[in-house]
């Protein structure tokens, strides 16, 4: 009869205490390892904590963009938003449909694809003012925005 420490019982313990809270750990965290509720967003999709726009490498992705103020309103579907948290100072967004409460000043949730822009490529499809009021954003990196919230007014406007 051999003799065996009751270690493993306790080792158990452990492991099944560690496999149970595994869940609640990462539930905690979003996708740059910063405290957040964890939940709802897809596989794909990233919460803004990055330079999105300062390169390619966001090209394709969908992000999700919180306390956005609106600079500038062109159009009821383009807007101007304040990215500079995210690698440029201004940045053009495009919404499929018109958004009649978003003005100059509000503050938005969105969340959308980062793009490339060019004028000819965008023109139709969401009702773009004149040309001259999108060259500055020709060839950027852009947001084709698939929601919008607003949440509030920025006080300095």
């Amino acid at each position: 009869m051999q003799i065996r420490p009751a270690v493993r019982p306790a080792r158990m313990a452990i492991a099944a205490g560690a496999v149970v809270l595994l869940p609640f750990t990462t539930a905690a965290c979003d996708i740059d390892g910063n405290a957040g509720s964890g939940g709802g967003l897809a596989a794909e999709q990233i919460v803004a904590t990055k330079p999105y726009f300062a390169g390619e490498e966001f090209l394709g992705k969908t992000i999700t963009l919180d306390d956005v103020t609106v600079t500038d309103v062109l159009t009821p579907r383009s807007f101007v938003i304040d990215a500079g948290a995210w690698g440029d100072d201004s940045v053009l967004m495009l919404f499929v449909r018109d958004v009649d409460e978003v003005q100059e000043g509000s503050i938005i949730q969105i969340t959308g694809t980062v793009k490339r822009f060019t004028y000819g490529g965008y023109a139709g499809q969401y009702d773009l003012a004149e040309a001259e009021a999108y060259e500055a954003y020709a060839e950027e990196e852009f947001l084709v925005a698939t929601t919008i919230a607003t949440t509030g007014h920025s006080s300095e406007t």
